[in-house]
């Protein structure tokens, strides 16, 4: 165990912990706090590895160079605050400073030991000496490679995890394999940082952590907080038998001295490079209070990574001896900064009034406990009259059931029901009656910011509670949650409901190029198509209409294409001449053809052609194409003939008819122009000796070239197919309009149904009248906005309302199925392996449901009226209804509702 490679230790246990750190971490928040967990990672930590190096420089007297002294603090450096993150999550400390305490953690790592290698490449006497530009771009290579890497590597995990649904083992193996081969492909073959590649995919998958199953998310963390508390317990073994075996016997009595120094020097340089930074740090993120600062320097500790760099020194040929003292002293610095730092920072937190609990949050606690003695003593009055427990022991069930408030000391729980009652109040002296008297502003701003965080808490409990049911979608409670969030930065403020408008406000480039295809195709104003009145008319109006018509037209156009394709390859150009006639043809005498062009050949001579590997005589080439092209454009006109007879008027106002009319004149030009210049073109085909003859050959090759022109033009025949193609596009388009709809509609309604669940526990929350009726009267003003625009949404697209109930009531009956089925098994009429059979059948159901269209048409009445409980089966009721005419289907406006 002692002969254990450190790079082992490194790669086996710490991908597992950088994974589990960025996923634990609240998206929003690691993001808002970037600028400053940057600031303190990647400057910070040259600032502190320099402070360290001198201090190292000037205490120690071991010999150590600049370069060396420089990899001991890179060493030193690099922080692991687990056990301080953890205490301030306990005490109920600023969540946003154990973020920024565990994301400086994490970027602080990746930049440690990208500083450290480099240090250990220039430090290390058997290596070359990279030149400052290599050194540069080495570091640009890791640190932004890094996060890109494991930016492409979240993108591709969420994509399979998105494809898995409740399925345990899976997705947490995809999240162990991802989190491995991200380091590893990193380290190894992109020669990036894994350390910040396993950062970005952990924070990634956080916050898109609705790729994971709902029912699968808690089981998820548990295995990670497994794995964190087996790697550092295993880490910390493994590190202490090779610090034992290895430098224990070589610590000499001053190593204890610098030991010492050394542990308040890195305390010191911590607190000095933050209080550097705290301008900057003051003015970004989410600011920084001198208090945050303190905190912040004394939890600095130093962890795994920084005895796992120390060994890779003390293994390094040519470092051993260094490398030994670096062990020592960085063993040293962890078990002391464990020791007393970790164990006093609650004392510190004590002392700086960071754990003292605000009169608004003693008052929502109150409310709390009040609630649950109220119900006890619902459920004790209860049992006391069941017939098996009422002769119970109630004196010490009520001991043994009491409730206390934890934000009260013991000697304040004298008397319960005094600590439920935290109103100041006031004393007549006349007739000595205490009254409670109103809070000063700045009691009342605190209480009313209080209120809002614990409402826009509540709320986000709501949309994760509907989206683990199924009722929300995984965009929609993501978006939902991020707008809490955002309202819960600014204290006192609450959600933002233009920006949740905006989810179903249809802007950007669909819109614009669906209506830019419409106007194309239908042009302003769409006029309807009516069926002619004559009989034979009407025949062709059915035939023009028919898939079939349409079928063979786009067959002919294609079709087409081959002749105009066969212009473009075999031209006046591609001629060979030989000697002799269109009977008898010399193809052993091929004649050049400039010397046919300029007229010096005085002999007869013919023109030929090479189609497929074959010699073709050209005038039968042209004559053959010409028949092909007359066919085509009479099945052209006869389609014009058609749709004119069908449509009339209507035909000239349709864009496509109007360019079908272009292409048919274009196509009457090419054919006069060629049967204008068929006289000059046999002439070129066969040639005699004769100054006519070859006077005539270049005049119809010039004719020709002029011909070959609209020839060529032949080819905008082929975009007649995009009048086919466009129809398709323009559904595209309205698919992806329809998602955003309804994923806008969904977001809408897991609002309003937040709202009405948070409102019925607004009176828990506070225990002031005013606020709480301020909160309930925003809470319904934006609830009702919200409904106003879902029906105005519902009205112009009902479709998509459709769609999302739809999936909600299939939803919900599954979930009554799962519950039920749950129950089954329970109750013992189901054993597991029936059970597990009818939970897949179940939850492949629910999988469906992901794909089910964004737009469903709504009913016609009657299909309503049949679905309604007493009306379902009466078929006699439902007849006289629809042909009674005492009954008539009314559209009410939102105003009329």
């Amino acid at each position: 165990m002692a002969q254990m490679n450190p790079h082992l230790i490194l790669h086996i246990f710490l991908p597992v912990l950088i994974f589990e750190s960025a996923f634990a971490m609240e998206a929003h928040t690691f993001f808002r706090s970037f600028l400053q967990i940057v600031t303190l990672a990647v400057p910070g930590l040259i600032v502190s590895s320099f402070l360290t190096a001198v201090l190292a420089m000037n205490v120690f007297d071991y010999g150590w160079d600049l370069k060396m002294s420089l990899l001991f603090g890179s060493i030193m450096s690099a922080t692991d605050p687990v056990a301080v993150v953890s205490l301030l999550k306990e005490l109920g400390a600023s969540k946003q400073l154990g973020t920024v305490i565990e994301g400086e953690s994490l970027l602080n790592d990746g930049a440690a030991i990208v500083m450290f290698n480099v240090m250990l490449e220039m430090s290390n006497p058997y290596m070359t000496e990279p030149t400052p530009t290599e050194i540069f771009l080495k570091f640009l290579r890791i640190a932004v490679g890094g996060p890109a890497f494991g930016l492409v590597m979240a993108k591709i995990t969420i994509i399979w995890l998105g494809n898995i649904f409740n399925d345990a083992i899976t997705e947490i193996t995809i999240t162990l394999a991802a989190t491995y081969l991200t380091f590893y492909i990193g380290e190894a073959v992109f020669k990036v940082s894994g350390v910040l590649a396993v950062v970005v995919l952990g924070v990634t998958l956080s916050a898109e952590r609705t790729v994971i199953s709902p029912e699968v998310e808690g089981a998820l963390h548990k295995f990670w907080e497994m794995m964190v508390y087996l790697a550092n317990t295993l880490i910390f073994i493994l590190v202490g038998v090779v610090i034992t075996e290895k430098a224990m016997n070589d610590i000499q009595d001053k190593d204890w001295f610098y030991m010492l120094a050394l542990y308040f020097g890195v305390n010191i340089i911590r607190g000095v490079t933050i209080t550097f930074f705290s301008p900057l740090l003051k003015r970004l993120g989410y600011g920084l209070t001198w208090r945050n600062a303190a905190v912040m320097t004394w939890g600095g500790l130093r962890g795994a990574v920084s005895l796992a760099l120390a060994l890779l020194v003390y293994r390094t040929e040519g470092l051993e001896t260094e490398g030994k003292k670096m062990v020592i002293h960085c063993s040293g610095i962890v078990v002391m900064t464990l020791v007393i730092n970790a164990t006093t920072i609650g004392s510190l937190l004590d002392v700086l009034g960071m754990t003292d609990i605000s009169p608004a949050k003693r008052m929502a606690m109150a409310n709390v406990v009040r609630f649950l003695q109220e119900t006890k003593n619902r459920s004790v009055n209860m049992l006391k009259i069941d017939r098996f427990l009422a002769d119970s022991d109630w004196s010490a069930v009520e001991f043994g059931t009491l409730i206390s408030d934890p934000y009260h000391s013991k000697s304040d729980q004298l008397n319960v029901e005094e600590n439920f009652d935290l109103k100041p109040h006031s004393h007549c002296p006349d007739c000595l009656h205490s009254f409670p008297t109103e809070p000063s502003p700045k009691e009342y701003k605190d209480m009313f910011q209080e209120a809002t965080l614990r409402k826009l808490k509540a709320q986000k409990v709501s949309y994760w509670r509907q989206f683990e049911h199924g009722m929300l979608s995984r965009d929609a409670v993501r978006v939902l949650v991020g707008h809490a969030e955002g309202a819960m930065d600014k204290p006192g403020e609450y959600v933002n409901i233009e920006e949740i408008k905006k989810n179903w406000q249809m802007t950007g480039v669909y819109p614009y190029l669906k209506r830019k295809l419409e106007s194309w195709i239908y042009g302003k104003d769409r006029v309807k198509r009516t069926e002619p009145r004559k009989k034979w008319r009407q025949i062709i109006y059915k035939i023009t209409l028919s898939g079939y018509f349409e079928a063979f037209i786009y067959s002919v156009i294609i079709l087409n294409m081959v002749p105009v394709i066969i212009e473009f390859q075999i031209n006046e150009e591609n001629q060979v001449f030989f000697a002799g006639n269109a009977s008898h043809t010399n193809f052993g005498a091929e004649i050049p053809a400039d010397e046919i062009n300029n007229g010096t050949y005085d002999g007869e001579w013919v023109s030929y052609v090479y189609l497929m590997n074959s010699a073709v005589l050209f005038l039968d080439y042209r004559r053959a194409l010409s028949i092909i092209n007359y066919v085509f454009f009479g099945i052209y006109i006869v389609e014009a003939l058609f749709k004119i007879i069908s449509y009339g008027k209507i035909y000239f106002k349709d864009h496509w008819n109007q360019f079908d009319l272009f292409v048919i004149v274009l196509s009457v030009v090419d054919i006069v122009l060629e049967l204008g210049a068929g006289s000059d073109e046999e002439v070129v085909e066969v040639g005699s000796a004769g100054g006519d003859a070859s006077g005539g050959g270049v005049t119809g090759i010039q004719l020709l070239k002029i011909a070959k022109i609209f020839r060529l033009m032949r080819i905008s025949r082929v975009l007649r197919l995009f009048k086919a193609l466009i129809p398709r596009i323009i559904t595209w388009l309205d698919e992806r309009i329809n998602r955003k709809l309804s994923f806008g509609y969904n977001v809408g309604k897991g609002f309003v149904c937040g709202e009405e669940e948070v409102s019925k526990y607004v009176d828990q929350m506070v225990d002031n009248k005013a606020i709480a009726r301020t909160l309930k009267d925003v809470s319904n003003r934006q609830r009702l906005e919200v409904i106003k625009e879902l029906g105005l949404l519902q009205r112009t697209h009902p479709g998509i309302a459709i769609s999302v109930k739809t999936r909600q009531s299939i939803r919900s009956v599954l979930n009554v199925l799962r519950d039920a089925t749950n129950e089954q098994r329970e109750g013992g009429l189901l054993d597991d392996l029936e059970y597990a059979l009818l939970e897949v059948i179940i939850e492949e159901k629910m999988k469906k449901l992901m794909k089910l269209p964004a737009s469903i048409p709504p009913p016609d009445p009657m299909t309503i009226l049949r679905n309604v409980p007493w009306l379902s089966g009466d078929e006699k009721l439902l007849t006289f209804i629809r042909v009674s005419e005492r009954f008539r289907r009314l559209t009410f406006d939102l105003a009329n509702m």
